[in-house]
């Protein structure tokens, strides 16, 4: 398929990837609209449901590199096309110590476990770099004029591995598609 001017960039995920992605990309092109797209988890508790698709409102920061660096929560700047519900996060580089198994990480850290609990009762979803993403961006935008949002396509519940989405590839798809819509990319004939 051929598509107007656009460009996909498929990187890992966490601070450190977010961080060397938006530098390379903000040193090299003139950026419009930006569309970060992955999965996350939701928790127990939340509203969201496995296999919908949400745009990140408020982003808000747990065991990263930004913590004691930015101001949180922060949240998108981009003019959102048709009906993508929202949804808040939390965004950890311990992703996998963000859950209610006895045996992770987050029970030997305290500071994790506190910010678990608090951030249980406060957001819907938790990823890996959305807050990261929204800061950067943010930082970026001081001297340029663009849109950014995240797109977070729930896969599973915080503490249910065996409720992950069956089929993630169709997910992915979906996720795709709605991205593209945000940037109003148009199919070239």
């Amino acid at each position: 398929m051929k598509y107007d001017k656009f460009s996909i960039v498929i990187s890992p995920f966490g601070t450190s990837s977010i961080e060397v992605l938006l530098f390379e990309i903000f040193s090299t092109y003139q950026i419009e609209k930006i569309v970060l797209a992955g999965l996350c988890k939701r928790f127990n508790k939340s509203e969201a449901e496995t296999g919908t698709i949400y745009a990140v409102n408020k982003a808000y920061i747990a065991s990263t590199g930004l913590d004691e660096e930015v101001k949180f929560p922060v949240t998108y700047k981009f003019e959102i096309r048709g009906s993508v519900p929202f949804m808040n996060a939390v965004s950890t580089d311990f992703y996998y110590g963000f859950n209610e198994e006895p045996n992770t990480i987050r029970n030997k850290l305290l500071l994790l476990q506190k910010k678990y609990k608090s951030f249980s009762k406060k957001v819907e979803l938790v990823d890996f770099d959305t807050a990261q993403f929204y800061a950067i961006c943010r930082m970026y935008a001081e001297n340029k004029i663009f849109e950014y949002v995240s797109l977070k396509a729930v896969s599973q519940s915080i503490d249910a591995f065996q409720d992950q989405i069956k089929n993630p590839a169709s997910l992915l798809d979906s996720l795709f598609a709605k991205s593209l819509e945000q940037i109003d990319v148009k199919k070239l004939t």
